[in-house]
């Protein structure tokens, strides 16, 4: 379990602390996970530095093995992280570079293409699986859940006028209605299982997290088929045919509850 305000990860053994290591004191860092030797798999989880006015494409972003032992910090592949310039700092749909892990390798997919890449620790491409995809465009219809949530946060956020609120929401809505017609990316942010299994979800603009339904492909690549997982439910784990996570009811609580993974 990494936590980045203190700096450090904690390893659990079954419900036993195994250990605390220090990770590098550098905040765009994130944990994707654990390496076969016991090494940390680290990832850029923000630009480390201005995406404005640089010339590529894509800012890069940068895979690290991290030796908890040495503290010595390597790195070991760069991949397409964030987009160029205030089109994509300003874009509320833009495409991202997402780097997890899945069986002590590195998985990296960005948003906008149908491909996956799995690295061993040292950075060597391991697989590559691509497939066809349609994007869907951006429609009045996927702006209803985030007409709603902008709402309601600003109730949360704002002590004004039910016509300035008002205001508040069709003023943020308007970068969004500005982009109807233009491609959704294909997926939201990946998470792997306990088998090492790769979780893609469907890309939702509201509560993205909340990504049902999912498609489920193998550590050789090969498609399982896909998950439909209940309404308002956020996945934390996976194994063992159960999915862990949290369910937020009709008024926003969320509670922590386990589904049993059904076949059809």
């Amino acid at each position: 379990m990494p936590d980045r305000r203190q700096s450090r990860v904690t390893l659990f053994v079954g419900d036993s602390v195994a250990r605390i290591a220090r990770l590098p004191r550098v905040g765009h860092l994130g944990v994707a996970g654990i390496g076969p030797s016991g090494e940390l798999l680290l990832f850029d989880r923000v630009p480390y530095r201005s995406w404005v006015d640089i010339e590529e494409e894509w800012l890069a972003g940068h895979m690290s093995l991290f030796d908890t032992e040495t503290g010595t910090l390597d790195t070991v592949a760069s991949y397409d992280h964030w987009p160029r310039g205030l089109p994509g700092l300003m874009n509320p749909i833009r495409a991202l570079g997402w780097v997890t892990a899945a069986s002590g390798r590195f998985v990296y997919t960005r948003s906008d293409r149908p491909e996956i890449t799995w690295r061993l620790p040292d950075g060597t491409v391991t697989r590559i699986v691509r497939w066809r995809a349609e994007p869907t465009l951006l429609t009045e219809e996927h702006l209803e859940p985030v007409e709603a949530y902008e709402r309601m946060m600003g109730r949360m956020n704002f002590e004004v006028s039910d016509a300035r609120l008002e205001e508040i929401v069709q003023e943020d809505m308007s970068w969004y209605r500005a982009m109807i017609g233009r491609p959704l990316p294909l997926f939201g942010a990946p998470f792997a299982d306990a088998d090492g299994n790769v979780w893609l979800p469907s890309y939702r603009l509201a509560y993205p997290e909340e990504g049902s339904p999912y498609t489920v492909i193998s550590s050789e690549g090969e498609w399982l088929g896909g998950v439909e997982a209940p309404a308002r439910f956020r996945i934390l784990d996976v194994a063992g045919g159960l999915l862990l996570g949290v369910s937020r009811d009709e008024m926003d609580l969320e509670s922590v509850v386990v589904y049993e993974m059904v076949r059809r």
